[in-house]
């Protein structure tokens, strides 16, 4: 697959890829929150029913040089009947404009910047952590040459220790370890965010299996799924990817990033997922909690958690997929990053307040 892309050379810096449907709500607080870590905000909206593009000319009013929008005129097609043996079916039928895949490489092939990250409307930037994250692709390599190779050699003989001080060295090592593999080899940095709620003024933390039939969540999001990766205009792309539903034999089309068998190195968190603050959901959620408070945490508890083995156990259900526990980067990330939500807890609760229900 390639994609036609507008400009023929990429500046060094970073793309930011915001795809918008009625997220009317999330809009401003979202973008305040991440267009100081970005050179240019590429924010891409389809079929929206709310007030979705008045709040994003809003926006790019206030950053004209810097948030460009684009309507996106096709509708998307996300669920589709399993194929006649019940297996996945045959995406070749349908125009793929009309996939969620195009949609996302509709905005990529925006991109002015040799870097890009997929921004999600419901999501919270920890502000300066994402600078921080973002500003790497203006650094020099060479000033994590001695972390990659303090953290390759512990990553190559997977090193286990008992002593509480090298957990932190271990880090620091991987980190840099990581931060030189994407500016050398040009691999991508994975980047997740904590789910958060926030019900009667007090903010929680899903523990897994929240609202049976309608969605599950856990404490983390975007694990393996938000990267910062480097644009090849041969290679850099969006795909189709089937995810079957086993209730109504169908299948959930969504995106999935061609990472061309490059490494993900995961960096921790560096934003609030607000996912269950959309209102529909949220309404759900409420009639759940007046039953049963097990399924979420408070997040002032969460934080006190300080290994990721302990999170696995506070779980209502074990985690879907093993992306999120197999990785001793995943764990690592736990503890050295958590904290970073603690910055952000009053934002959080300003951000929550402009919700309005």
């Amino acid at each position: 697959m390639c994609i036609t892309f507008e400009h023929d050379e990429l500046k060094p810096g970073v793309s930011g890829l915001l795809r918008v449907k009625n997220d009317g709500p999330f809009i401003r607080s979202c973008i305040f929150s991440c267009i100081d870590a970005l050179d240019e905000l590429i924010v891409v909206y389809n079929d929206c029913t709310d007030n979705s593009a008045e709040e994003i000319e809003k926006m790019r009013q206030l950053y004209p040089g810097k948030i460009k929008v684009y309507p996106y005129p096709y509708s998307i097609v996300r669920i589709f009947d399993a194929g006649e043996d019940g297996g996945l079916p045959t995406l070749d039928s349908i125009d793929p404009v009309h996939l969620l895949s195009n949609y996302y490489n509709f905005a990529l092939s925006k991109v002015s910047y040799q870097c890009a990250v997929k921004i999600d409307a419901d999501q919270l930037y920890f502000s300066d952590d994402f600078i921080n994250i973002t500003s790497l692709t203006k650094k020099c390599k060479s000033q994590f040459f001695l972390g990659y190779i303090v953290g390759g050699i512990m990553l190559k003989y997977k090193m286990k220790h008992t002593l509480k001080f090298m957990d932190s060295i271990f880090w620091w090592g991987y980190q840099s370890y990581a931060k030189y593999r994407f500016l050398n080899n040009h691999e991508n940095l994975s980047l997740s965010g904590v789910n958060v709620l926030v019900h009667n003024h007090k903010p929680y933390v899903p523990i897994g299996g929240l609202i049976e039939g309608l969605c599950s969540f856990y404490p983390y999001n975007g694990v393996g799924d938000h990267l910062i990766f480097w644009v090849d205009k041969g290679l850099s792309y969006y795909e189709p990817y089937p995810i079957h539903r086993d209730v109504d034999k169908r299948y959930s089309v969504i995106e999935r990033f061609s990472d061309n068998n490059k490494s993900k190195y995961h960096m921790g968190a560096y934003w609030f997922h607000r996912s269950m603050m959309r209102k529909a959901c949220y309404n759900r959620v409420k009639e759940i909690l007046n039953e049963r408070q097990d399924i979420v945490i408070p997040f002032a508890d969460f934080m006190k958690i300080e290994n990721y083995k302990d999170v696995v156990k506070v779980l209502r259900k074990p985690f879907t997929a093993s992306l999120y526990y197999a990785g001793v980067s995943v764990r690592y990330a736990h503890n050295y990053t958590k904290n970073r939500a603690l910055k952000y807890i009053d934002k959080l609760e300003d951000a929550n307040n402009s919700l309005n229900y």
